[in-house]
């Protein structure tokens, strides 16, 4: 299982997705590596099941077109040879400026995967907030 690369595989699609530069070959890709119990907590503290998520990347297709995605700072919480747990840093830059979130990742490895994983549950915080 390669979480990190997964990280930023999925990142650097959200990025040109946003931006309206990938196609449907993404979204594909997507849906296989979301697990069907994903979850996601925003920063807001709202918690986003599978299908909500996917529909409202669905919806944003080219609704950022000056978006730039960095991730970073990856460490490893936990892992066994069915699970990992991980920490990264994700760097949203605009003309407006940058806005950046602490994520906690749980991914299940699975062969058939991109990256031998799927992600389980996301739960992010802003960083440098407040």
């Amino acid at each position: 299982m390669t979480w990190e690369r997964e990280v930023e595989d999925l990142h650097r699609f959200f990025m040109r997705w946003f931006r309206g530069a990938a196609g449907e070959d993404g979204l594909a890709r997507l849906a296989t590596v979301l697990d069907p119990g994903f979850t996601l907590i925003s920063p807001d503290g709202s918690v986003r099941d599978r299908a909500t998520v996917l529909r409202g990347i669905v919806a944003a297709h080219g609704a950022r077109p000056d978006l730039t995605i960095v991730v970073d700072g990856f460490s490893e919480i936990a892992a066994s040879p069915t699970f990992t747990v991980g920490r990264y840093r994700e760097h949203h830059d605009t003309p407006q400026g940058r806005t950046t979130r602490v994520s906690t990742v749980v991914f299940t490895a699975d062969d058939a995967a991109p990256n031998g994983c799927r992600w389980l549950a996301v739960h992010e915080t802003w960083h440098g907030h407040g």
